[in-house]
């Protein structure tokens, strides 16, 4: 074996040549033990030699010293990057260590350097015959060799990457085939094939924008091929990339070329492939018409080319997009047939995912006593399949269904376990799907600052996945955590952001939404011009997307909260009563029309606060009897928090009326309901409030000690509860001045002012902090719906 030895950078110095010619020696008579002695001494008087640095890891490579060779051969290339050798060091020390896809990799660099260097064409061959391509590679080698391209980097270099690409050795892959494209080729096949395995290795390393740019070079190269199946295959891989990165407008242009392409080519399966992608895509932009139209297209054709299997997953396609749609009886038949599919041909997986779908049908129908048997079903498969996301979308299907029924702590225990699953498998969409779910639990039990942190962490995942709409769900969440939190310049931010980025997904419903809760902000913050502008922004899309839409659940379900929210604007904002009383009648016909109880109840509860405002009092109490009738209805699935709410307004406006022995009975019954277990854990501050309004008909009663009693047991329940030490302190302040007890009345207004002016000063310096602190982090920003199951397929790259 030769060894070479350089004469640049060597020291003048007699000692060190004669340390350099001593170890050139034995390592020319094969004594590396007393070769790496001298080059260790040699090395001591000349640190950054690289020469030595590579005969010392030649010494050490026949050594058996694989570890310390290679630090030799890293020390080497970063001391001489221009130099082959160092590389070629590095890959047969890689190799010997056992590190096949890392050597070639290293290999494949110094031939980047010197494309002609035999040595390292021949150590990347010896690489790959000794790794795990082997099989593969050598009858390829072999034909090379044939066709006297054996010696040609480029096309090494080509092989071996798309090997590594083939095995999911994706790093080591794109430094091989980026190597080989610096080095060119007049092929425009050949750059073609590269580009191609560039493209779907950045994509498998997550790397999307690099993988965009290969694939656009991929399509420039087969145009100017005129391959056909080439640019049917390269439109195909953009309009997938572009959908992970929310960019729909242009997945959309290259999924229908796609779709041409596989048509003139009569490429059956690739048109299925082309048409349930645009299907997702439509579904994307909000167009369900089209989306509708492409996934029925595409079962007809998997109908035709007897796929039933892909079949079956289209017609649930289908009925995702009916339920989108708020068509939940055609969602109900379509994933009823794509269930009866699934049991004709015997696949678990199908019937799974068609039971899912069921379930959410139901759900979405306000149906969960008729969703859990389906669900639970699912559940049970998905753990006999051993599958976690499947797992992990029944968990999160139930836990939407429990929290519809109003038993977040169940609801919470199946998100906790969703996340479960999609740490287990993985998978960041299932994760970022559970984060925002479980936010949502934690809102409604009103620990808000886990409900944030919860949503933060959905808004992240949603940015590494580049899911627009997902950092829009998430967004809106943080912001109605704010405002829950009594935060509004900072649910205000949240919502601004939200609205910018539903514009852009073209999501009108959920931007119709973010109108809304925009106004709200602006209401907090005392600012009704603004509040009224997005109010009414709200209810002029609400009633296009209505109009437009025929009889579209979702949207009628829209035009009601939008009802609701200028309804309570005018009537609290502007006191145009009279005003909001017509709004509050269209809601509550438009509720009866869809058979939404709990819909029409509330409309029913604004009717009847409208009407106490306005002084009339009869009126009130008959709609709020007829919210109770509503709430109290079989299948209505009401909240205890509702019938609560109800039977308090009934019960002022029977004190309105001086029925004050009603008014006791229904406040009585408004405290048995605080204390039950129910809204003990959800919203125990019912139960002061009960108390208080109970002392107050006590009081007009006549019986003064009981009330004076009730009071004292309002401050103990308080705590240490500012807020609510307020009220307190303001109620039992009142009684005693009705007493005539004016010393003690004084005292307790006293305490009132004092800590009124405390939880003022603090709501504004939390407030202000956390801006300062969010500001400072650059934390993201974020949307409020509830999320849809996922579609059964979401674009790959081929």
């Amino acid at each position: 074996m030769n060894f070479s030895q350089s004469q640049q950078s060597v020291a003048s110095d007699p000692v060190f040549q004669a340390k350099v010619r001593l170890s050139t020696d034995a390592l020319n008579k094969e004594d590396f033990k007393k070769a790496v002695q001298y080059i260790d001494e040699a090395l001591e008087m000349e640190p950054n030699n690289h020469v030595l640095l590579s005969n010392r890891c030649a010494a050490r490579l026949k050594l058996g010293e694989f570890g310390l060779a290679l630090q030799d051969a890293r020390k080497c290339r970063t001391l001489a990057p221009d130099w082959p050798k160092a590389y070629y060091r590095e890959g047969v020390a890689l190799q010997c260590l056992g590190k096949f896809a890392d050597a070639a990799a290293a290999l494949c660099q110094g031939l980047g350097k010197d494309p002609k260097d035999r040595a390292l064409i021949q150590g990347l061959v010896d690489c790959a015959l000794a790794s795990p391509v082997r099989e593969r590679f050598l009858p390829v080698y072999e034909q090379l060799c044939k066709l006297h391209l054996a010696n040609s980097a480029f096309v090494l270099m080509s092989v071996i990457g798309q090997e590594l690409e083939s095995l999911g050795q994706h790093p080591q892959a794109i430094t091989a085939l980026e190597c080989a494209l610096q080095l060119g080729t007049s092929s425009l096949k050949l750059k073609a094939s590269v580009l191609s395995a560039l493209s779907r290795a950045h994509w498998s390393a997550g790397r999307i924008d690099r993988a965009v740019t290969y694939m656009q070079q991929d399509l420039s190269v087969v145009h100017q091929l005129g391959d056909e199946e080439g640019q049917c295959r390269a439109h195909g891989n953009l309009g997938a990339a572009h959908f992970v990165q929310g960019d729909f407008a242009e997945a959309l242009a290259h999924q229908k070329q796609q779709l041409r392409c596989a048509l003139k080519l009569r490429q059956r399966d690739t048109a299925i492939h082309a048409l349930t992608n645009l299907g997702h895509l439509y579904s994307a932009l909000g167009d369900l018409t089209n989306a509708l139209s492409s996934h029925r297209q595409c079962a007809l054709l998997c109908h035709q080319s007897d796929l039933p299997l892909l079949e079956a997953a289209e017609i649930g396609s289908v009925g995702s997009v009916y339920l989108a749609m708020g068509e939940l009886d055609n969602a109900l038949e379509c994933h009823s047939e794509q269930l009866r599919l699934a049991n004709r041909l015997g696949s678990r997986e199908e019937r799974c995912r068609a039971l899912l779908n069921l379930g959410s049908d139901h759900l979405a129908k306000r149906e969960p006593g008729q969703a859990w048997p389906h669900l639970e079903e699912a559940l049970a498969q998905a753990q006999q399949l051993g599958d976690p996301l499947l797992q992990g979308r029944a968990c999160g299907a139930l836990g939407a269904c429990h929290r519809l029924d109003g038993d977040l702590a169940e609801s919470r225990r199946l998100h906790e376990a969703q996340l479960n699953c999609a740490l287990r498998c993985a998978n960041r969409e299932l994760e970022a799907a559970a984060c925002g779910s479980l936010g949502l639990v934690y809102q409604l039990l009103g620990d808000y600052e886990s409900a944030v942190k919860l949503h933060k962490a959905h808004l992240r995942l949603a940015e590494l996945l580049h899911d627009r709409p997902g950092r829009a769900k998430a967004l809106g969440n943080i912001g109605c955590s704010y405002s829950a939190m009594r935060q509004p310049d900072l649910a205000l931010r949240y919502h601004t952001e939200e609205l910018e980025l539903l514009q852009q997904c073209y999501d009108r419903q959920s931007e119709c939404a973010c109108h809304g809760r925009l106004g709200a902000a602006y209401q907090s913050l005392r600012q009704p011009e603004r509040a009224a502008h997005h109010l009414q922004l709200q209810l002029d899309l609400a009633r296009e997307l209505r109009a437009n839409s025929g009889d579209q659940l979702a949207n009628h379900r829209l035009l009601a909260r939008a009802l609701e929210s200028m309804a309570g604007f005018l009537a609290s904002g502007r006191g145009d009563c009279q005003a909001a009383l017509e709004l509050c009648s269209e809601w509550r016909r438009l509720c009866s029309e869809i058979n939404d109880s709990r819909g029409e109840a509330a409309a029913c509860h604004r009717l009847g606060c409208v009407c106490h405002q306005l002084g009339r009092w009869r009126e009130a109490e008959a709609w709020h009897r007829a919210e109770l009738q509503l709430l109290q209805r079989p299948g209505c699935s009401s909240s205890c928090s509702a019938i609560w709410r109800a039977r308090c307004q009934l019960g002022l406006c029977l004190g309105e009326l001086g029925d004050w022995q009603m008014a006791a009975e229904e406040f009585q019954e408004c405290l048995q309901l605080a204390r039950g277990d129910e809204l003990q854990q959800q919203q125990p501050d019912l139960e002061f409030h009960s108390l208080g309004h109970l002392a107050d008909a006590s009081m007009s009663l006549g019986d003064t000690a009981q009330a004076m009693e009730l009071r004292a047991e309002q401050l103990q329940l308080a705590g240490n509860r500012p807020r609510l030490l307020v009220a307190a302190h303001a109620g039992l302040g009142e009684a005693h001045s009705r007493l005539g007890n004016q010393l003690a009345a004084l005292r307790h207004h006293q305490l009132e002012l004092e800590l009124a002016r405390q939880v003022v000063d603090e709501a504004g310096r939390h407030s202000s902090a956390t801006y300062s602190l969010e500001r400072q982090s650059h934390l993201g920003d974020s949307k409020l719906t509830l999320s849809q199951p996922p579609l059964d397929q979401a674009p790959v790259c081929q």
